[in-house]
């Protein structure tokens, strides 16, 4: 089962003659949640085809967008081809005996401290912080790029727009902008298309869980904005 296939991310640009911001997204970092890459797929036909005079997407002036279409490739292929619920990666541990390490549970942030097995469940959060190769590539970009990340978006696909944190109760260093930006995200999505999003830290909307990418954003690398945008 063990297959680590390369990964790839896209970079959308304009030609600027000034230093620029990132905003980062990444989908399919949980190989079952489908909708992720195919909302990635409409987001970059979005951008590529309607960015030229298009006052909404003039920002790309100013910020490049870098976005690495599936987290967990080897996972979401799986799940194409063998088992359709699949949530983690397809690593071997324990010789052989067990298979897959949650992404979202394998970042070093208090790793497996909290709300995270060390054996074969779905949540399990690895042999250690960051043991995952896919894991270890986005820190390892991430890290790179920390000074110049403005906003770190991953995809998911459930009702709520969540943000760090989800191992304690303390609140983000800008909780008040998060739940503000949160708020208008929800907001505009009721107006068009009816739909009712939760908006709030994930110890609050989900269970109190540690080692998720947006912790290690917040408290690793120093990340201003962190969003787990649910499609």
């Amino acid at each position: 089962m063990t297959c680590v296939r390369p990964e790839y991310y896209l970079k959308i640009s304009q030609p600027s003659d000034n230093p620029k911001k990132i905003m980062w997204m990444d989908c399919g970092i949980h190989a079952r949640e489908w909708i992720a890459p195919a909302f990635r797929q409409w987001f970059v036909k979005e951008i590529l085809q309607k960015s030229q005079g298009n006052p909404r997407i003039m920002f790309l002036k100013n910020l490049d967008f870098y976005v690495l279409p599936v987290l967990n490739l080897d996972g979401y292929i799986y799940t194409w081809t063998t088992d359709q619920f699949w949530r983690k990666s397809c690593s071997s541990h324990n010789n052989g005996t067990c298979f897959g390490t949650d992404h979202n549970r394998n970042f070093s942030a208090f790793w497996c401290s909290i709300g995270a097995p060390k054996d074969c469940q779905d949540l399990t959060c690895g042999t250690g912080p960051v043991s995952e190769p896919e894991t270890g590539a986005v820190c390892s970009l991430i890290e790179s790029k920390s000074k110049d990340i403005l906003c770190f978006l991953t995809m998911h696909s459930s009702g709520r727009l969540v943000h760090p944190y989800g191992y304690m109760e303390n609140e983000a260093s800008n909780h008040d902008e998060l739940i503000q930006i949160g708020q208008k995200r929800a907001s505009a999505l009721k107006t068009k298309h009816g739909t009712h999003y939760r908006v709030g830290p994930t110890i609050e909307m989900l269970c109190q869980i540690q080692a998720t990418c947006d912790e290690a954003m917040e408290a690793v690398f120093s990340t201003w904005m962190m969003y787990k945008g649910n499609t």
